[in-house]
C-alpha cells in the first residue's frame, strides 16, 4: 500500500532508516530525465511514496518511551532568567499557591502524552517543550514516535487506504515535465498530493488509537506537523517545473509568472492554479475520512493537538486540514514583551495560539521558533488540565479550550484563532469549572504577587472552593 510519508526533509532520521529522498543531502533533479524514472521518481519519492523506516516504532511502546526519555536527558540546565523559562516557572508557582501543585501530580493518574513527529531532532525539541524545564507536563508519561507507520500493519487496522499514486497522477506529473499540463491539471496534482498526505495522517492517528492502552486514562496526541499547498508548490512541484521545457505552454506561463527567482515564479504559478481552479473533491474526501478517525479517537479518550504551520499569510498557506473537526489547531504568538502574532504563523483560523518564538528547546538550549513548539505548550496545558481534573473527557477539554475565560483575545483571528491560551486560567478553570472571570483575576493577583499575600491567597482559595459545583 503506497503511503505519503509524514517525514519532512530532515537531516536526522532514526537509524537504520535511510534519509528520505529530497533531504538536503540529495542533489536536485537534473534537467534531463534519468534512467530511474526522471520526474516520476521525483514525484513518487518526494510526494507520496516516501522513505518509510525499515523498522517501526509502535506508539506507546518501550522504544517510543525511551525516545522521549533520551530527548529529556539531553536537555541542558536552562537559564532561569530566560523569559520563557521564567514565565512558565512563575505559572507553576502561582498555581501551587492557589492549591494546584503540578509537582505533586501522580503521572499514573494523569493523561499520557504522545508525540508523533517528523524527525529525531525536531521531535526531541517538541518533547522538551512539553515536558522539559520550560513545559508544564514535567513528569508526564510521554512517548515519541518519529517513524512512519508499517503499511502492512495499517492495512490490518484501517483496511485499504486511498492512494495518491495512481496512474492519472503519474500522467499529470509527466505532463508537467513535458510542459503540456494545464494550470487546472497543476491544481489537480497539488490536490492529489495533499489528499495523500491527509490520508496518511489519518492512518497514523488510527495507529495511535489502535495502540492506546484500553484504560480510563486520556491520551494527548501532539502533532507538530503541517502540510499546505505552499509546501507542495515548493517541495513537489518545483522539481517538476525545473524539467519543464521553456518553450512549452507551461514553460511560458512559468516565465511570465511574477517573481524574481525561479522558486518565486513556481509558487506564483501554483498559487494562480490553486485559486482559480475548483477542487474535484479528492481532498474533501480525505478530510472527511480524517474527521471520522479523529471522532473515533475522541470517543476513546484521545485529543489531537496540531500545529497550524509556518507558511505565513498567502492563499497557499492554510494547511490541508485547516478547520477539520475534533482537531485542536494551534498558531504561534510572541510573549517576550507585548503579545503579537508571529509573522510566520499560517493563516487558516486556528482554534487558538500559544508562544512559539524563542523557546529554548533546541540542542544545547538554543531558541526555536514555530507553531511546532507552540503546539506542545498547548498539549502540556491540556495534560495539566486533565491531571488536575481526571473527570474531564477529550471533548470536554476541546470545548474548554474555546472558553473566553482561558484566552487573551488578539487581532488577526485568521492567524491567532480565538486568542492566546492563558495556562494559569486554563488549569484553574479545569480544577474549578464554575470560577468566574472575577475569580480568575483575583486568583491571578494574589498568586503572582511578590512576596505572596497570604491573607489574599487564603481568601482566593476559599472563594474558588465555594465556586465548585
Amino acid at each position: 500500500m503506497t503511503q505519503v510519508s509524514l517525514r519532512k526533509n530532515h537531516p536526522e532520521p532514526l537509524a537504520p532508516s535511510p534519509a528520505p529522498p529530497g533531504t538536503p543531502s540529495e542533489p536536485r533533479p537534473s534537467s534531463t530525465p534519468t534512467a530511474d524514472g526522471g520526474p516520476d521518481r521525483v514525484v513518487r519519492a518526494r510526494a507520496w511514496a516516501g522513505a518509510s523506516a525499515q523498522t517501526w516504532t509502535a506508539p506507546f511502546s518501550k522504544q517510543a518511551q525511551r525516545n522521549a526519555r533520551l530527548a529529556l536527558a539531553a536537555e541542558p540546565v536552562l537559564d532561569p532568567e530566560n523569559p520563557h523559562v521564567r514565565r512558565m516557572g512563575r505559572i507553576r508557582n502561582a498555581l501551587a499557591r492557589v492549591g494546584i501543585d503540578l509537582r505533586q501530580l501522580d503521572p499514573k493518574q494523569a493523561p499520557r502524552l504522545h508525540v508523533l513527529d517528523v524527525g529525531v531532532q525536531h521531535g526531541n525539541a517538541v518533547v522538551r517543550t512539553a515536558a522539559g524545564q520550560a513545559g508544564l507536563a514535567r513528569g508526564a508519561e510521554i512517548s515519541l514516535d518519529v517513524d512512519d507507520p508499517d503499511p502492512a500493519r495499517l492495512h490490518r487496522i484501517v483496511g485499504p487506504t486511498p492512494s495518491a499514486a495512481s496512474a492519472d497522477v503519474v500522467a499529470l506529473a509527466r505532463a508537467m515535465e513535458g510542459g503540456t499540463a494545464t494550470e487546472a491539471q497543476v491544481a489537480e496534482l497539488m490536490e492529489a498530493i495533499l489528499a495523500g498526505w491527509v490520508n496518511h495522517l489519518r492512518c497514523a492517528v488510527a495507529e495511535v488509537r489502535y495502540d492506546a492502552p484500553k484504560d480510563n486514562r486520556m491520551t494527548v496526541l501532539n502533532l507538530s506537523l503541517a502540510w499546505s499547498p505552499r509546501q507542495v508548490a515548493r517541495d513537489q512541484l518545483l522539481p517538476l517545473l525545473q524539467l519543464t521545457p521553456p518553450q512549452s505552454p507551461l514553460g511560458k506561463a512559468l516565465a511570465g509568472a511574477p517573481g524574481n527567482s525561479f522558486t518565486d515564479k513556481a509558487v506564483a504559478l501554483a498559487q494562480r492554479a490553486w485559486t482559480q481552479n475548483p477542487r474535484r473533491g479528492t481532498l474533501a474526501a480525505a478530510r472527511a475520512l480524517l474527521e471520522a478517525e479523529l471522532a473515533r479517537g475522541q470517543n476513546q479518550g484521545i485529543l489531537a493537538v496540531k500545529a497550524m504551520g509556518n507558511q505565513g499569510d498567502s492563499p497557499l498557506s492554510p494547511p490541508a486540514v485547516a478547520g477539520v473537526a475534533d482537531l485542536v489547531e494551534v498558531g504561534a504568538v510572541n510573549r517576550n514583551g507585548p503579545v503579537w502574532v508571529a509573522d510566520f504563523s499560517s493563516v487558516g483560523r486556528p482554534d487558538l495560539s500559544a508562544p512559539g518564538v524563542g523557546l529554548p528547546v533546541g540542542r544545547g538550549g538554543t531558541p526555536k521558533d514555530g507553531t511546532s513548539f507552540a503546539t506542545p505548550l498547548v498539549a502540556s496545558v491540556v495534560w495539566a488540565m486533565v491531571a488536575v481534573n481526571p473527570n474531564l473527557e477529550a471533548d470536554d477539554v476541546e470545548q474548554l479550550l474555546k472558553d473566553p475565560r482561558l484566552l487573551h483575545e488578539l487581532p488577526e483571528p485568521d492567524r491567532a484563532g480565538a486568542g492566546s491560551l492563558d495556562p494559569f486560567a486554563a488549569i484553574l478553570v479545569a480544577k474549578y469549572p464554575q470560577a468566574s472571570e472575577a475569580d480568575i483575576e483575583a486568583a491571578r493577583n494574589a498568586a503572582f504577587d511578590e512576596p505572596p499575600n497570604l491573607k489574599a491567597l487564603q481568601e482566593v482559595r476559599q472563594r474558588l472552593t465555594s465556586s465548585r459545583p
